[in-house]
């Protein structure tokens, strides 16, 4: 057996053992079930290409030569659409599949056989680059804002390397002698340094999807641990942390912040007459209305029960006020409908910002007591803590 073909067997059983793994994950594991089989595929049909490979002569054969190579394009497509399924990215896979398609039809448009396999080789390698470059896009963008770009960067450099093998070979077989089959035929003894390159690249691809499908794991467990079941905004626990993470900015680098604590005034009253699942949609409601009113950089959590805890960085006393009247003024303007019945929810805000003095725990002790001021006052305003629970500042009439 020829060294192209012992190289062609390796990585035919390195895509059945890749292709049987992510299929276990799939079913009956069920970790991102449908990215799962779209990897399994993916080695599957390069199993069967590579196959087909195997016994590719210089004759003409639509199976040898089409065929097997229309397989590994499509898995190619699958690893994409795993990725963008796998980290739930927005779905690009029409254009994909006419380019996908348009690729075919090039194919076709030769002789299926060697007299046209520098034009074979030059179609596959310029869609095999794009789909890699895609996928290496994908991955960085959907790692980038929770790990940083260098992490990102390292996790696409799989991709990015096949790649650039892709794109090397394309421009190689542009320009190189009609003579050279070093970057040609795959099958034959010069071309077995491109297939000792997909060898290891295709044992790093599945790595590397095993790694990025882990992260996925990762961040779905830690959303679930840092986000409230019902409204999706920060839980208690994890607005605890954001809070402690503002307030050791202020005591590093003096950079401020203000809290709001609110509490939904006579909530009780929604579930009592129309439900806890009202209740349940009218909480989900204000979550909505809240978050609209916010920047990205501030933080909504729910604190338990219809109290809400928000965090605003680098806003100070004035400004925070003014939040808590916009966010005041939301809730009257976009009332609750259940089953066709309006209804207004109001709140009770509670307003404080960080001073020298200040301790976390501090501040949401007068938050809170600055909230329960505005309850005294009639509800459906802000009170603002300054200096002490017994004298806040009010808000305007």
């Amino acid at each position: 057996m020829t060294e192209p073909q012992l190289l062609l067997s390796f990585i035919a059983l390195l895509t059945a053992v890749a292709g049987a793994a992510w299929f276990m994950l799939a079913y009956p594991l069920r970790v991102s079930s449908k990215a799962s089989l779209s990897f399994a595929l993916t080695n599957w049909l390069v199993l069967l290409g590579v196959l087909l490979l195997k016994f590719r002569t210089e004759a003409p054969s639509l199976v040898h030569w089409f065929l097997a190579d229309a397989l590994v394009l499509l898995a190619f497509t699958l690893l994409h659409i795993g990725i963008v399924r796998l980290f739930w990215l927005a779905q690009r896979t029409i254009p994909v599949v006419i380019l996908l398609l348009v690729s075919l039809l090039l194919l076709l448009m030769y002789q299926q056989g060697a007299e046209t396999e520098l034009a074979q080789g030059i179609i596959f390698s310029s869609y095999a680059f794009i789909l890699f470059s895609l996928c290496s896009r994908d991955i960085f963008l959907a790692l980038r804002e929770n790990y940083g770009r260098i992490n990102a960067l390292l996790m696409a450099m799989p991709a990015l390397l096949m790649a650039l093998l892709f794109v090397t070979r394309t421009i190689l077989l542009l320009v190189a002698p009609v003579d050279d089959h070093r970057y040609v035929g795959i099958q034959s003894g010069e071309g077995s340094m491109m297939l000792w390159a997909f060898v290891a690249l295709t044992l790093t691809i599945n790595i590397n999807i095993i790694g990025c499908a882990m992260v996925r794991l990762i961040s779905r467990i830690r959303y679930l641990a840092e986000r409230d079941q019902l409204t999706g905004l920060w839980n208690r626990r994890a607005m605890l942390k954001n809070l402690d993470q503002s307030h050791q900015s202020w005591l590093r680098h003096q950079f401020p912040y203000s809290l709001i604590w609110l509490d939904l005034d006579h909530f009780k009253k929604v579930n009592d007459r129309y439900g806890h699942d009202a209740g349940d949609a009218a909480l989900k409601h204000c979550s909505h209305v809240l978050q609209q009113q916010l920047r990205d950089e501030d933080l909504l959590g729910r604190h338990g029960g219809e109290e809400f805890l928000i965090i605003l960085p680098g806003i100070q006393q004035e400004g925070a006020s003014s939040a808590a009247e916009r966010l005041r003024l939301a809730l009257l303007e976009q009332p609750f409908i259940w089953q066709s019945e309006s209804m207004l929810l109001t709140a009770s805000f509670g307003v404080i910002t960080v001073q020298p003095e200040s301790t976390p725990q501090q501040m949401l002790q007068q938050a809170d007591a600055a909230m329960y001021q505005a309850k005294e006052a009639g509800r459906n305003c802000w009170r603002q803590y300054s200096g002490s629970a017994a004298h806040p500042a009010e808000a305007p009439p």
